[in-house]
């Protein structure tokens, strides 16, 4: 079988095993998936900028709220404040 030329990206959730209530979500990449090290990225500029982080808490609380059980909205709900948050990491010269 030939090796695919492509990333493997897996994802899972678990759960409370009484209240069914989503505990985690768990991703899995290969080392040279480019998005995992923007995602690293992301969060090293949450860790830096702490009023940056309580925004995106804020925006992810509001956004859980609103979209309890369409994990699809949920995430895309995110992207505008990610992408915005990744471009002045960028002019800052922060490199994937």
């Amino acid at each position: 079988m030939a090796k695919p030329t492509a990333f493997v990206k897996a994802a899972t959730c678990a759960a409370d095993a009484v209240t069914g209530v989503r505990t985690h979500h768990i991703h899995m990449v290969e080392a040279s998936f480019a998005e995992h090290w923007r995602r690293l990225i992301f969060r090293d500029v949450l860790i830096a900028h702490p009023d940056v982080a309580r925004e995106y808490e804020a925006l992810k609380r509001r956004l859980a709220a609103d979209h309890p059980n369409d994990r699809v909205a949920y995430t895309r709900g995110k992207t505008t404040f990610i992408e915005s948050v990744m471009t002045r990491a960028a002019r800052d010269g922060v490199r994937v």
